[in-house]
């Protein structure tokens, strides 16, 4: 059994056919009547009464014109917006029968949230959509800005940390979203510019564009489609445009309920996550295509899933930060996932991310690249396979001079993972290794994790590429990160074993490979328990790598310019008062510093004095470097009443030697100094 929707009538949404219709109605039969009583027949002349009737009806037939201009003029931006369906989605699915088919109208937009309450099969017609946005009409030019005559809904923010590389960035704390012609708007603070939009005091939107024949549509809603079932599949829509907050679920949501299919459809532009099915089993996303989502375009948390064959591409639109939380797909303590015969590309940072106690992951038969930081990142799990993978160009968007960060494959804090049958080109790392001290890292997380065991290598294909005075890229390294790591014991069962490599040049003294020590030689790698039997491709062979993969011959990035660092944050703040006597100085850094160099850098003074105070300056950093922190504790306790003044000198460098830089827009390098003031 179906239930079908209705298709929409004309080109305009609900009821504005009628309104131009009657008016155009209007229009011509005043027309009519002022003609009839203007014209000045042989028999009859008009005067008085009849007269005043010809100018009332000039009149009413003036004011038809106008009223039509009106429609028309604040009708210009809906005609340019694709029409919405007649009625509701949400009845359909109410008066729908469990187990049956809900045919939605084709070729129009419903605009409205849709809560599934029954098993059924949700299924769009040629170019159904559903958005969470509204056409808003009505705009008034205000100084330099249209504002909205609408208010907009208040939204959840959502619990997020914002991308530090961009400064005074909050974006992804701001939900809004604004679209003119289906082009998405910046959010700023205020002040908009073209291709930027603002939300006043009183939650208005300005905009610096004149919205005259244009569509401007406004999101007004959180999600797309919500679960209170199981047993449901939702194929064949377009879906854009929601508010959702991070951290709270995808614009599609199956709400924990089991036996979720979303499949065939376009998901894109939600603020957080455009589609997550989680915390239940018989899970499946497949055949879609998931893009532009503000910070993930899919999640899946503690669950039975399958992803299979689905476009997964530039998400992290809205500026999360990700080494927290952003890319293309992440999967959190997952019960089963397999991850197969996707296309992943041009997420920023990572494609995808299996994280927090995932378990029997698979990911196979994927093509991965051009993924800012990593392609495909298996952290701190157990029992992983990563096989059949096609892998290039990833790890290019961003270096900051850190080794280890930017790879093809990374496996990070993890046991038993199997890594085989992969074509790697041309990334920044291929495969890397790394064995951190996570209970002391970021989302410190069970010991067991500070240990890598059973971690196999082997039977991939890795073409790389030297580049003298570049930081170290590797085809593979073992790295420990912390003197008690574990990952060179041979008791911990590590091992790499006939792994193919090509070269478009012989070894010289670049690094290329790393167990216990960077290694520029395979033979000294395949002494140890890194790589065995591994071995140089010929030219032949590794043309016929390039064919059988369809992947470029030779790289195509261009090297990214290696920033220099900067400070993000201090304790106490700039100008803060009311400060312990007994406070330590903190500064945290954009990336990973050179320990060295910021003991002898980072000075605190009392201030009129040019002599630092006697400190101890200590310097940590998590896996990642995104909370690398020195601490400057003061050998004697700050004087009650004193202002003080802390300086990070230029000479801070990072692992690449980059001086630090507070502030690029400025000619020459700039030191970070701030003051502050101790309580009395």
């Amino acid at each position: 059994m179906e239930v079908r929707g209705k298709a929409p009538l004309g080109s305009w949404p609900n009821g504005l056919n009628l309104v131009v219709r009657v008016g155009a109605v209007l229009v011509l039969t005043a027309l009519v009547f002022a003609t009839w009583a203007t014209q000045k027949p042989a028999e009859a002349t008009f005067s008085g009464e009849n007269g005043r009737l010809a100018n009332f009806l000039r009149i009413i037939a003036a004011l038809a014109i106008v009223t039509v201009s009106l429609l028309a003029g604040s009708a210009a931006g809906i005609a340019n917006a694709k029409p919405t369906c007649e009625g509701s989605l949400q009845a359909l699915v109410d008066a729908a029968a469990p187990r049956t088919v809900v045919e939605a109208s084709p070729g129009c937009v419903y605009r409205e949230q849709v809560t599934i309450d029954k098993p059924l099969t949700l299924r769009g017609g040629i170019g159904t959509e559903i958005r969470g946005s509204d056409v808003w009409t009505g705009w008034t030019k205000s100084g330099a800005y249209w504002v909205s005559e609408k208010s907009l809904p208040n939204f959840p923010s959502g619990n997020a940390y914002c991308d530090p590389r961009v400064a005074n960035n909050y974006r992804c704390l701001w939900p809004e979203q604004v679209f003119i012609d289906d082009r998405p708007l910046l959010q700023v603070a205020s002040d908009p510019r073209v291709g930027q939009f603002a939300v006043d005091d009183n939650r208005r939107v300005n905009i610096a564009e004149d919205p005259t024949g244009h569509a401007v549509e406004v999101t007004t809603r959180t999600r797309w489609v919500v679960g209170a079932s199981g047993d449901v599949t939702i194929e064949g829509f377009t879906m854009k445009h929601a508010a959702n907050p991070a951290q709270a679920g995808g614009a599609i949501r199956n709400n924990g309920y089991d036996n979720w299919i979303v499949r065939n459809n376009d998901l894109s532009w939600a603020h957080a996550v455009n589609v997550s099915l989680g915390a239940a089993s018989g899970l499946a996303i497949i055949g879609n295509n998931v893009h532009h989502g503000g910070q993930f375009g899919i999640t899946g948390s503690k669950a039975d899933l399958e992803v299979r064959n689905n476009a997964i591409h530039n998400n992290n639109t809205e500026d999360f930060d990700p080494v927290w939380a952003g890319g293309g797909m992440k999967t959190a303590g997952a019960v089963h996932v397999v991850i197969s015969g996707n296309n992943v590309h041009h997420n920023d940072y990572t494609g995808l991310w299996c994280d927090e106690a995932c378990n029997d992951a698979t990911y196979s038969n994927n093509r991965v690249h051009h993924n800012v930081r990593y392609g495909i990142r298996v952290e701190i799990s157990d029992h992983a396979k990563v096989f059949d993978n096609v892998l290039w160009e990833n790890g290019w968007g961003e270096t900051d001079g850190r080794n280890y960060q930017q790879s093809a494959v990374s496996i990070v804090a993890s046991r038993d993972v199997q890594v085989y049958n992969n074509t790697m080109a041309w990334n920044n790392d291929a495969v890397v290794v790394a064995n951190p001290q996570r209970t002391r890292g970021v989302g410190g997380s069970d010991p067991k994790f500070d240990t890598v065991t059973d971690v196999h290598v082997h039977h991939n294909t890795i073409l790389a590429t030297d580049y003298p005075g570049f930081p170290t890229p590797y085809a593979l390294a073992w790295v420990r990160s912390y003197p008690e790591g574990n990952i060179y014991d041979p008791l911990a069962n590590n091992r790499g074993y006939e792994n193919n490599y090509w070269y478009a040049v012989p070894e010289g003294s670049e690094t290329r490979y790393r167990w216990n020590a960077d290694l520029s030689s395979l033979g000294a790698f395949n002494d140890t328990l890194g790589e065995e039997r591994g071995h140089y491709l010929s030219q032949a062979e590794k043309d016929a790598v390039v064919a059988t993969n369809n992947i470029p011959a030779s790289p195509q990035h261009v090297l990214p310019p290696d920033p220099a660092p900067w400070v993000i944050s201090t304790v106490p703040s700039a100008n803060a008062t009311g400060v312990d006597p007994a406070t330590n100085v903190t500064v945290s850094f954009s990336e990973e510093m050179l320990a060295s160099s910021i003991k002898t850098n980072f000075k605190l003074f009392k201030k009129g004095t040019t002599t630092p105070l006697a400190a101890t300056i200590s310097y940590s950093q998590a896996m990642g470097g995104r909370s690398a922190q020195a601490v400057l504790d003061p050998d004697n306790l700050l004087q009650k009443g004193a202002t003080y003044k802390a300086v990070v000198t230029t000479e801070a460098k990072d692992l690449a030697g980059n001086r630090l830089d507070q502030d690029p827009n400025l000619d020459g390098l700039q030191q970070k100094a701030w003051t502050f003031a101790v309580r009395t």
